[in-house]
């Protein structure tokens, strides 16, 4: 007998705001040996999206020369994901008639995949995930694969995801100046939830929020499968822009002060001073003149007000997205937080009374070191997507599938 044939490696991309992030890995018993990681912050993306072309590709550049490096091997075409711009989401129904009737084949289920991607998009738009969530075979539901059973006619109940053509097309420009090759894409918050969330938690119905530096992406998932996707602008670094406005400090100093002293619940907040901060005279002027600030203490307490009021704004945002989508009662597992900003602090006692479900805050599950991180949620899902899709995956869909009109039959999440 020859050698064992190895499973090839499969590389994924975390592009955000602040850093990228490369890791590549080897499919091994099931789960993923990881062979090399690597960060490099990144000044040319804002918001997810491409502000500086050379920049983010000279990101993009440094973190896979290291990764390569530290791997020995070259760089295979990698999953790319970004929690930029708004996402679109919505759920879509199709039927194919099998004539005659006979055993499904891999044929029909991927007719029938393509029938339910022929959706209108609003302009400027690109579909970037079909999910199936179930399929129906002859009018029975409930079923997760139905190649091989017999049936006359199968329906599907997919999740569609778009997001903005142009955010997309400029992360491909930036990779492929880097010398970096795609293979797929994927939104951060979907990807995030395939190494974050249990099984059970995915079975009863969960909310995964994947907090950025600059968006909020959200998933909502049932039964195991997404059933809704959006994103809200704002996160980390509206946080740290908020303490450096509302104390008066440089934003590397209001950084500092909220990795260290910072907290989301007031309530466990003291009276303690800052460092020594005190604020400068503010200026403008009240109903009895000048408004004098100089001299005034600023305390913990005063850093957790500023902090709480941007975190509820955040929560409330996705607690408005659930009611407006029906999907408030499905919750039944509670939500999961993750992403670098689910390290502030009382950040879970401010979900549980906004939200009004069980939270947890962590990263991805079994795993250790670097990548165990609530900042590498995204990217070890986009490791377990590329290594499924390998094996037959199918939750992606090529970035370069065509799209066919048809009216878009649903905006599942509200536009503000």
């Amino acid at each position: 007998m020859g050698p064992l044939r190895r499973a090839p490696a499969v590389a994924a991309m975390d592009v955000g705001s602040s850093k990228v992030i490369v890791a590549l890995a080897a499919p091994e018993d099931g789960g993923l040996r990881v062979l090399a990681v690597a960060q490099e912050p990144c000044s040319g993306v804002r918001r997810g999206a491409v502000v500086d072309l050379g920049a983010a590709s000279a990101a993009i550049a440094a973190a896979a020369e290291r990764s390569r490096r530290v791997a020995g091997i070259p760089l295979p075409p990698l999953m790319l994901g970004s929690a930029g711009g708004e996402i679109l989401s919505c759920n879509r129904e199709a039927e194919l008639r099998i004539d005659p009737p006979g055993p499904v084949g891999p044929g029909h289920v991927a007719d029938l995949m393509a029938e339910v991607r022929r959706t209108d998009l609003p302009p400027g738009y690109r579909l970037v995930h079909a999910i199936a969530q179930e399929y129906t075979v002859d009018g029975y539901e409930g079923c997760r694969e139905p190649v091989g059973m017999a049936a006359g006619r199968l329906a599907v109940s997919a999740h569609l995801v778009a997001c903005h053509g142009n955010l997309l097309a400029n992360l491909l420009r930036a990779s492929d100046a880097a010398g970096v090759q795609v293979e797929n894409f994927a939104v951060c918050a979907l990807a995030a939830a395939e190494s974050v969330l249990s099984d059970q938690e995915r079975g009863q119905g969960v909310l995964l929020c994947d907090i950025g530096a600059s968006a909020t992406q959200v998933g909502v998932l049932v039964a195991g499968e997404a059933v809704g996707s959006a994103t809200i602008p704002l996160g980390g670094e509206h946080i740290t822009s908020d303490i450096a406005q509302g104390l008066r400090i440089p934003r590397d100093a209001a950084e500092d002060l909220k990795r260290r002293l910072a907290t989301a619940d007031i309530r466990s907040a003291a009276d303690r001073p800052l460092d020594g901060l005190s604020l400068p005279p503010a200026e403008g002027t009240g109903a009895d003149g000048p408004v004098p600030a100089g001299g005034e203490q600023a305390t913990e307490r005063l850093l957790a007000e500023i902090v709480q009021a941007r975190v509820e704004e955040i929560l409330e945002r996705v607690a408005r997205l659930l009611q407006d989508g029906g999907l408030s009662d499905l919750i039944l597992s509670g939500a999961v937080l993750t992403g670098g900003g689910s390290r502030l602090r009382g950040l879970s006692a401010v979900a549980m009374r906004i939200l009004g479900v069980p939270v947890r805050c962590g990263g991805p599950l079994g795993v250790e070191g670097v990548l165990g991180t609530p900042e590498a949620a995204a990217c070890v899902g986009l490791l377990q997507w590329a290594a499924r899709g390998r094996n037959g995956g199918r939750r992606l869909m090529p970035i370069a599938a065509g799209v066919e009109r048809r009216p878009w039959p649903f905006r599942l999440w509200r536009r503000e």
